[in-house]
Parts: C-alpha cells; sequence; structure tokens
C-alpha cells in the first residue's frame, strides 16, 4: 500500500497492488464488508428483532 499510494495520480488514481499483497488486501475488505452484511445487523437496524449472542 505504502509503495502503491505515491505511484497514483489524480489523472490515473487506480493503485497498482504487488500480485502478492492482492490476496491480503482483497481478504480485508471482503471480511469489512461481508460484517455488514450478515442477518443480524440488517434486522437490527431495519428495527426488526435480532438474535445476538454473547
Amino acid at each position: 500500500m505504502r509503495a502503491a499510494v505515491p505511484a497514483s495520480t489524480p489523472v490515473n488514481p487506480i493503485m497498482l497492488i504487488a500480485a502478492a499483497d492482492r490476496w491480503y488486501l482483497l481478504n480485508f475488505v471482503s471480511n469489512a464488508v461481508t460484517e455488514n452484511c450478515v442477518t443480524g445487523p440488517v434486522r437490527r437496524n431495519a428495527g426488526l428483532p435480532a438474535i445476538t449472542v454473547k
């Protein structure tokens, strides 16, 4: 990430991530998105009953 950010510009904002690092970055993003799309939080945000396990 630190090497890719300076290489991006306003004209070309795409960050070129090394192939060895892509899986880690995509896995992090996938996990962050998935956390917000599971049934419990969606139901809770809609004001519906949801089971919470603590």
